[in-house]
C-alpha cells in the first residue's frame, strides 16, 4: 500500500490489526504481563494510525497514536532492553513536537523532538528487528529537521543494504531531492516513474509524484521546456478519484510550475 500508494487491501490490513490487538489484549487481560504483548498491541495501533494518517481520518489517527505509545511504553516500563519498542515511542514524540512546534511557548507543551531521536537511534542500534524501517523513519525525521545531507548519506546506506527495495528508493530520491543533488534525484525519480507505470495496480498517483519532482528539477536547473512538459504530463494524467483528491497538492504545484515554464518560454521567444 504505502509503496503504490494504493489502499484497496486496507480492509484486509485493518483486519489483521485488529485482530494482533484483539489477541494480544485478551492475553493480557487473562494475566499474561509479558512485555512483548504490550508491543505487539502498541505497534499495532500506531500502524493502524499510520494509514488513517495517510487516508486523512485525523482524529481517528491521533487516538491511535496516543494508544500505541501508551502501550508501549508500559511495555519498557516491565522490559526496558525490548529495544524495538523505542522506535515506536521516539517516533511519536518527535512528530507530536514538531506538528505543534508553533505551541512549544506554552507552559503545559514540552518539545520532546531530541528525546525523540535518541529512541529511534536506539531502537536501530538495539533493537532485534527494526533496524531498516528505524533508519528509514530516522531520514525522514532528519529531512524534516532539515539535516539534508545527514538523511541523504543514511537513506544512500539503508537503500544500498537492500538495492532491491523500491521502498527505500521513494526515501533515497526524496532525501537526494531535498540535499539538491539534483543528478541523483533526476535518475531515481526516472527510474521510478518507468517502474510504477509497468505496476498492475498504477492509480496515477506515483505517476504525478515523480513527474512533478521530476518537473521541480527541471525548474531548479532552468531547463523550462523540460519543465514545462513534465508538469503539463503530470496534469493531463487519467486518475483514479481518490489518487486525484489525494494529490491535488502535488497538481496544484505542476500548474505552478507550467505556468513559470510557459512564461520563461514566451521569454525567451520574444528575445529571440
Amino acid at each position: 500500500m504505502l509503496d503504490m500508494e494504493n489502499f484497496q487491501n486496507a480492509t484486509d490490513f485493518y483486519d489483521l490489526m485488529n485482530k494482533t490487538i484483539f489477541i494480544a489484549d485478551s492475553l493480557r487481560n487473562s494475566g499474561d504481563k509479558e512485555a512483548w504483548l504490550f508491543f505487539y498491541e502498541g505497534s499495532a495501533f500506531l500502524y493502524r494510525s499510520f494509514l488513517k494518517m495517510k487516508q486523512r481520518n485525523w482524529y481517528s489517527s491521533y487516538q491511535d497514536a496516543k494508544q500505541g505509545d501508551k502501550l508501549l511504553e508500559e511495555a519498557i516500563d516491565l522490559d526496558s532492553t525490548l529495544f524495538d519498542a523505542y522506535l515506536g515511542i521516539g517516533s511519536f514524540k518527535y512528530w507530536k513536537s514538531a506538528k505543534s512546534k508553533f505551541l512549544l511557548w506554552l507552559p503545559f507543551i514540552t518539545d520532546q523532538r531530541e528525546q525523540g531521536i535518541d529512541m529511534v537511534r536506539l531502537a536501530i542500534q538495539r533493537g532485534w528487528f527494526v533496524s531498516t524501517v528505524g533508519k528509514d523513519q530516522l531520514v525522514w525525521i532528519l529531512m524534516n529537521r532539515g539535516d539534508f545531507q545527514q538523511a541523504l548519506t543514511l537513506a544512500r546506506e539503508n537503500y544500498q543494504s537492500y538495492p532491491e527495495s523500491r521502498f527505500l528508493r521513494w526515501t533515497l530520491a526524496s532525501a537526494a531531492f531535498y540535499a539538491q543533488n539534483w543528478n541523483l534525484s533526476r535518475q531515481l525519480y526516472s527510474d521510478l516513474l518507468k517502474e510504477v507505470r509497468l505496476l498492475p495496480d498504477n492509480n496515477g498517483y506515483n505517476e504525478v509524484e515523480c513527474l512533478v519532482r521530476l518537473a521541480e528539477i527541471s525548474k531548479q536547473n532552468e531547463q523550462w521546456d523540460e519543465a514545462y512538459n513534465q508538469s503539463d504530463e503530470a496534469l493531463r494524467l487519467t486518475l483514479e478519484a481518490d489518487a486525484r483528491d489525494r494529490a491535488k497538492n502535488k497538481l496544484k504545484k505542476a500548474l505552478e510550475i507550467r505556468k513559470d515554464a510557459e512564461i520563461q518560454q514566451n521569454k525567451r521567444q520574444i528575445s529571440n
